[in-house]
């Protein structure tokens, strides 16, 4: 029975991390998109998994987001990319749909998908673009 316990709640704690984990980078991917300016990729329609984010009228002033080696990495302009994924989590597939449309800002779908030992869970939201 005390084994039981201890392998249930390990279980339970691991889950929660992975549902943590989906949670942060999701907030961290929709808050992206919500502040852009425009979306620069893909195109209205079409689908990838690297998302490119205008940042301002500057067509430099860019962030981009990609599945890099299972991990979502993030790039600011020239700047180096930065994982917002821990290596405890292994991202197995991660989309982004442009579905904009004309007269608008912009709007994104953003799909995931995140793994770890024990289980794997989708995350999933659409992000409008608030140009300032």
């Amino acid at each position: 029975i005390f084994v039981w316990v201890i392998n249930s709640d390990l279980t339970t704690r691991t889950a929660r991390d992975l549902e943590s984990a989906g949670l942060r980078a999701l907030q961290l991917l929709v808050g992206t998109v919500r502040n852009g300016y425009a979306v620069n990729f893909p195109t209205v329609g079409n689908n990838s998994s690297t998302l490119s984010i205008l940042n301002s009228s500057d067509s430099t002033d860019t962030t981009q987001l990609s599945l890099v080696n299972n991990r979502i990495f993030v790039k600011e302009d020239a700047g180096s990319a930065v994982a917002i994924t821990s290596a405890g989590v292994i991202v197995n597939s991660l989309n982004f749909i442009n579905v904009s449309r004309p007269g608008t800002p912009g709007a994104v779908t953003i799909r995931f998908k995140i793994s770890n030992k024990q289980q794997e869970k989708n995350f999933y939201a659409s992000a409008s673009l608030r140009r300032k």
